[in-house]
């Protein structure tokens, strides 16, 4: 794949959202605009299926200077939603399924496929895997196709890919704030990290976008300087 990009904003404590039904607002609209260029020069935006359940987001492009960018660049007016579930357990009214004509594909174990297929089919491509892994998601959608990808979360699937170190840039945005509350979502979750103290990413550049830091992150292999 040409291009992994992930995207997560968060508190200064580390946490990507709270516990309330609503979902918190970390970026500010100069953050959120920069995100939302950034997504749209991918050809699909990946998320996992708690972030459907829990956000119920659209994932849809509403800038017309953006679609144009991308009708230019030879790309559809949408990007390509892909969401990754074991037991397919999503609501077929989700806004990730209902929202925008793009195409929709979910990612989900071999064993589990035929249920999920039987469930979802008619609204979605299924894709299976032997095992959820980064590199398996991305094999799966380079055969379907796709060049680019932008991930956004949720903590399961950030934590996967960058254990794992399966992308190429980083974008952390951070909200000057604590939310001061250990139970609530992280950025990520203990694992094995390829990127360590030992191996660093590189810090490309450190952006203040309306009082929030953004930290744009590279992987060695993806730096020239």
């Amino acid at each position: 794949m040409e291009l992994i990009h992930i995207s997560a904003a968060m508190s200064l404590d580390g946490r990507i959202d709270d516990r309330c039904e609503q979902r918190l607002v970390l970026s500010s609209p100069e953050d959120l605009q920069d995100m939302y260029e950034a997504r749209a020069k991918c050809d699909a935006i990946l998320i996992g299926a708690n972030t459907v359940r829990r956000d119920n987001p659209s994932l849809l492009i509403d800038s017309q200077e953006l679609i144009e960018q991308r009708k230019k660049n030879g790309q559809p007016a949408e990007l390509i939603k892909v969401t990754v579930t074991s037991t397919g357990n999503l609501d077929e009214n989700a806004k990730f399924f209902t929202k925008g004509q793009g195409q929709k594909f979910i990612i989900c174990p071999s064993k589990n496929s035929e249920k999920i297929s039987k469930k979802l089919s008619h609204i979605a491509t299924i894709l299976p895997v032997q095992e959820i892994t980064a590199i398996n998601i991305v094999r799966a959608l380079e055969i379907a196709g796709i060049n680019s990808l932008f991930i956004e979360g949720g903590t399961s699937i950030l934590t996967m890919f960058i254990s794992q170190g399966v992308f190429d840039r980083l974008r952390l945005a951070i909200a000057p704030f604590f939310l001061g509350d250990s139970l609530a979502p992280a950025l990520v979750t203990q694992s094995k990290f390829i990127n360590n103290g030992t191996n660093r990413l590189h810090i490309a550049t450190v952006r203040n976008l309306g009082n929030m830091i953004v930290v744009d992150m590279l992987k060695k292999d993806q730096w020239n300087g």
